[in-house]
């Protein structure tokens, strides 16, 4: 609402890039380089040009304010933006887990057990 008025916003935007280019396109090129396995891969996103991307990373992760198309085809949905879901993807499977690895390198069951139970695999 504007001074009390309910105003409707349209949104549109344009992607312009290279035939067969997208955003998973320029993910897998670097990954291929550093010798990253796309199972490794956490892809997060919210707009259909993310749809790729998310689809095909080893955890795709759309933010709930997203496109419901994206949100359709993702492993996990997060929270919005403006409640800092990107901060709570990145908590959950990237830091948390390296502290775990750290504190458990010789404990391998315990580690399997710990991956089914948090990340539902």
């Amino acid at each position: 609402k504007v001074d009390g008025e309910e105003k409707t916003l349209k949104y549109s935007y344009a992607d312009i890039s290279a035939k067969g280019a997208n955003k998973w396109t320029a993910v897998e090129y670097l990954a291929n380089k550093l010798g990253i396995k796309k199972s490794e891969i956490i892809a997060i996103g919210d707009n259909i040009n993310d749809m790729h991307m998310i689809y095909n990373a080893g955890l795709g992760v759309a933010m709930s304010n997203g496109s419901p198309y994206v949100r359709r085809i993702a492993n996990k949905v997060a929270p919005s933006n403006d409640n800092d879901g990107v901060a709570q993807i990145v908590e959950k499977y990237v830091l948390r887990w390296r502290v775990f690895l750290r504190d458990n390198k010789k404990n391998k069951f315990k580690m399997k057990k710990w991956i089914k139970k948090d990340y539902h695999l």
